[in-house]
């Protein structure tokens, strides 16, 4: 088989039984181009589920990893394999289907699966059928299940077609990105991506975050791996890094712990990278922690500001930004060197015709340079 960027050769072959049968694995990253473009402004990152579960597939013997990026790779380029693996959100799902049906038309002997966010909503919304071209559904966090079902499908074990994981995958045993796909893709993204924590204890009855199992709290990844992490992108040249999580402030001491490991370590070596994350308005409260994440590099954060009424947050319990006065609490974030981009929600029940005019007010009011405007939107299984 060719091979592909990110792609690993098992050192065994398949020529009489299951037994030693090499599976070849390709992870396919196809993203709605229409989505990607508009929510990312044209910025391309690096598909980090791909290199997560990869690096929870330990018998390298057993299998033969690819990953394809149809953003940078023409769909005719994918090679022959014995399972395509895929992910994304449910804007993503026509461009899925898409590119499923293309390979199977291609390739009909291969098996395809998908997990990730699509599942879980599609489930949530009891239109798991949507997904039916699919030989697997893999709904639930995956670390600790994907060498095992790779490993069935290679001996040719029985295999539900609709697999639920039993539990949230500990992010505390997360491990380093797997290095072969790492080295050979990352130049052809914007910076890097690094899953830092997973979780937020706040309970915005709109946010599909709080009804995930075991989700109403932070699960952090160790500080140690967090930095080990940063080291080796910056090694590969890498210059912005996005922390991605739910919100990084959901238990403060983990995140002061992690920034001063970051200075630390920027202190011994020299890099510097450009970081950027999500996290909710009562930064505002914790001085010692905006020095120190200014200090560390972080320039922009992410903050969930929602509206600048007070009734519609509090109609749909977003608690932490009605105890401060929100334009004090953003320029207060400002005053230590962060651009705040704002994310704003339009349409609760207690907007009137002068929720444009009051948003407007509010981001002239705070300096707000940027914002990211959605209209309220009743995700399936939350509260709302």
């Amino acid at each position: 088989m060719a091979m592909t960027a990110g792609s690993k050769k098992a050192t065994s072959a398949d020529t009489t039984g299951h037994g030693d049968r090499v599976l070849r694995v390709a992870f396919i990253h196809a993203p709605g181009p229409v989505y990607a473009d508009t929510q990312n402004y044209g910025a391309k990152f690096m598909p980090v589920w791909a290199y997560t579960l990869a690096s929870h597939i330990d018998n390298a013997n057993f299998f033969d990893l690819s990953l394809y990026d149809c953003r940078f790779q023409r769909e005719s380029s994918i090679a022959e394999a014995d399972v395509f693996l895929f992910s994304g959100i449910n804007q993503d799902f026509t461009n899925l289907e898409r590119v499923r049906k293309d390979l199977k038309a291609r390739y009909p002997h291969a098996l395809s699966m998908i997990g990730g966010p699509i599942c879980w909503s599609f489930d949530q919304a009891g239109s798991l059928d949507r997904l039916d071209g699919f030989d697997h559904i893999f709904i639930g966090d995956g670390e600790e299940r994907i060498e095992d079902i790779l490993d069935r499908i290679r001996c040719g074990a029985p295999l539900d077609r609709v697999i639920r994981s039993e539990r949230r995958f500990p992010i505390s045993d997360a491990r380093p990105f797997y290095r072969p796909m790492i080295d050979s893709t990352i130049d052809r993204y914007y910076g890097a991506v690094l899953e830092v924590s997973r979780g937020c204890p706040f309970l915005c009855e709109f946010c599909d975050i709080r009804i995930l199992k075991d989700n109403n709290r932070p699960h952090n990844k160790s500080a140690d791996l967090i930095v080990a992490e940063l080291d080796y992108l910056c090694r590969l040249g890498v210059k912005q890094v996005l922390f991605a999580c739910d919100n990084f402030i959901g238990e403060p001491r983990w995140a002061e712990e992690v920034i001063d490991k970051i200075l630390e370590w920027e202190e011994r070596t020299g890099f510097r990278p450009s970081l950027y994350t999500w996290l909710t308005i009562n930064l505002h409260k914790y001085d010692s922690l905006m020095v120190k994440l200014r200090r560390a590099g972080f320039d922009m954060l992410f903050i969930g500001v929602e509206s600048f009424s007070h009734n519609s947050l509090l109609e749909t319990a977003k608690v932490q930004n009605t105890a401060p006065d929100m334009v004090a609490a953003v320029r207060t974030i400002q005053s230590y060197g962060f651009i705040v981009v704002a994310g704003l929600i339009f349409g609760f029940d207690s907007d009137d015709d002068q929720c444009f005019d009051a948003t407007l007010t509010g981001l002239r009011d705070s300096a707000l340079l940027s914002g990211d405007p959605s209209l309220l939107t009743a995700l399936p299984g939350t509260p709302l």
